[in-house]
């Protein structure tokens, strides 16, 4: 047990030991709720391997530790790995169960041989992805001023490293991680497809439903604005005639009669008429 104080103590004041840099990593390719190994090129015998995960900007945690004299079973020190790590009986294989999106990040693995030296290292870079379906492709419709239908489509929140395309790829365009289409008909039906580093999936949609706002998509269109516009612009000419009505029946507005009716009144009463100046 000795050696698992000296690596642990060896590995803390080391800044940046196990984390992102300009060292190689092999690539390694994880699906959601599966499993993925990782296997070292360094053959045995090992005295110890201790096993640390790091993320971008992020301090790197020390998950297990390795020790062949007890059979290679993994003694876990990170909480989120608990019940989720096996290694083979030679420890050059540490497979993690139960993926999770978290999991993502560098993995580095520190050999303790018996020959007495400087730990080995071997890194591996974990990405993970979800195994894409029908539910996660996400169509949504559009119309434009000259009457075309432009459809979009998506995979939501899993789109790191998808492609997305329309099986018509002559009327369709990429759009940063999505494929836009434009139509003029309604009697079509369209097919979606979606890949990523783990499978891929597809979704037929009708153009004529998902653009009357079916499955909770909401068609925009220009003469919805102008019927907006005619209906505020009438509001407004009602609401100057009703004010201007009122206006003329106020109590408190007393109004003069014309001028040749107050001078026909001075007149009669024998005041004298006043000449203009």
């Amino acid at each position: 047990m000795g050696w698992l104080w000296v690596l642990l103590l060896l590995q803390d004041p080391v800044p940046g030991t196990a984390s992102y840099g300009a060292e190689d990593a092999m690539e390694v390719t994880g699906a959601l709720g599966e499993s993925v190994t990782f296997q070292l090129k360094t053959s045995p015998p090992f005295e110890l391997i201790s096993w640390l995960k790091s993320e971008r900007n992020k301090d790197p945690s020390n998950i297990a530790i390795l020790m062949p004299k007890e059979r290679c079973t993994p003694n876990i020190l990170l909480r989120d790995f608990q019940g989720r790590l096996n290694a083979s009986e030679d420890c050059r294989k540490l497979q993690v169960r139960d993926l999770r999106r978290g999991d993502s990040g560098r993995y580095t693995a520190f050999i303790q041989q018996e020959v007495a030296g400087n730990p080995l290292r071997e890194t591996f870079d974990l990405r993970m992805y979800k195994r894409l379906s029908e539910a996660d492709l996400t169509v949504r419709c559009h119309t434009t001023g000259n009457g075309t239908r432009q459809l979009n489509c998506s995979a939501g929140p899993w789109e790191d490293d998808v492609v997305v395309s329309w099986d018509d790829a002559s009327k369709a365009e990429l759009w940063g991680k999505s494929a836009i289409m434009e139509l003029s008909g309604n009697d079509l039906n369209i097919t979606c497809r979606a890949r990523n580093p783990v499978g891929e999936a597809s979704r037929t949609v009708s153009v004529q439903e998902i653009c009357a706002g079916l499955n909770g998509v909401q068609v925009s269109s220009p003469l919805l604005g102008v019927t907006a516009a005619v209906l505020i612009a009438i509001k407004m000419v009602v609401s100057a005639c009703v004010f201007a009505k009122w206006l003329s029946r106020c109590p408190g507005r007393k109004r003069e009669p014309p001028v040749h009716i107050r001078l026909r009144k001075r007149v009669a009463a024998g005041e004298p008429s006043l000449s203009p100046p």
